[in-house]
């Protein structure tokens, strides 16, 4: 009987249950029996199962809160991957402004007004893509990329 109630585990654990607004109706149980001073066989046999189930209960919220983190791991691992190619692609959009000589190579800044450069853009973003001009400027893309 000493060696149930002087198991440290069931003295942490009746810390906690005590310190909890509304414990299970096993935690309770758990509580009053292990508070007793004596207790019959079938009691024992009672506390036993109770703190077997408690345990268990605790190895599996245990258990969910490492599946979480995994599966959490996992989910920021795929963004991260996904951010790094989305880097990535924006790193190849300034490497053309580079090539076609509308960013320094060594500063990385723009080698014309920053104002007149969003402009001219917006003005290309604004261009009908059925505009004969596209045509024209991709001819003039595919030959400056060969040359790379």
């Amino acid at each position: 009987m000493a060696n149930i109630k002087s198991d440290e585990w069931l003295q942490q654990r009746l810390s906690y249950i005590k310190a909890l607004k509304s414990p299970s109706a096993q935690q309770s149980m758990i509580a009053m029996l292990a508070e007793k001073d004596t207790l019959t066989p079938a009691e024992e046999k009672k506390l036993n199962v109770l703190i077997r189930a408690e345990k268990a209960q605790q190895r599996a919220i245990e258990a969910r809160s490492k599946a979480m983190a995994l599966l959490n791991a996992e989910k920021k691992a795929a963004e991260r991957a996904e951010r790094k190619a989305r880097d990535h692609e924006l790193y190849k959009v300034a490497g053309l402004m580079t090539l076609v000589g509308l960013v320094d190579k060594e500063t990385g800044k723009p080698v014309v007004d920053v104002a007149s450069l969003v402009g001219a853009l917006a003005g290309l973003s604004e261009l009908p893509k059925e505009n004969p001009k596209w045509q024209e400027w991709k001819q003039k893309g595919h030959e400056i990329l060969k040359r790379q």
